[in-house]
């Protein structure tokens, strides 16, 4: 989604929609849990990368903090930012 259209970068759902096939965790009640959680938040993620793509250079290394699923790290990842998730207990 791009703030001045109000759409949902197509390029960015695709790269998403791969990670969390990916990613896929073996207990059947997270992959539930996680299947909803991609589903409801993937139009927000997408936005996320298209504002990320933006403010910051293609070399930059970024600090995700709380990258539980790691969706927006491996979407990153796969785009060509160096990503340090850091997960919060």
């Amino acid at each position: 989604m791009s703030q001045e259209s109000g759409r949902v970068n197509q390029e960015y759902l695709d790269v998403l929609a791969g990670i969390a096939r990916t990613i896929q965790p073996d207990e059947q009640s997270l992959r539930e849990w996680f299947q909803r959680y991609s589903d409801e938040h993937k139009s927000r993620l997408a936005f996320d990368v298209d504002i990320i793509r933006k403010q910051c250079r293609a070399d930059s290394r970024l600090l995700e903090v709380g990258s539980t699923p790691p969706l927006l790290t491996g979407a990153l990842k796969q785009i060509g930012y160096d990503v340090c998730p850091h997960v919060l207990m």
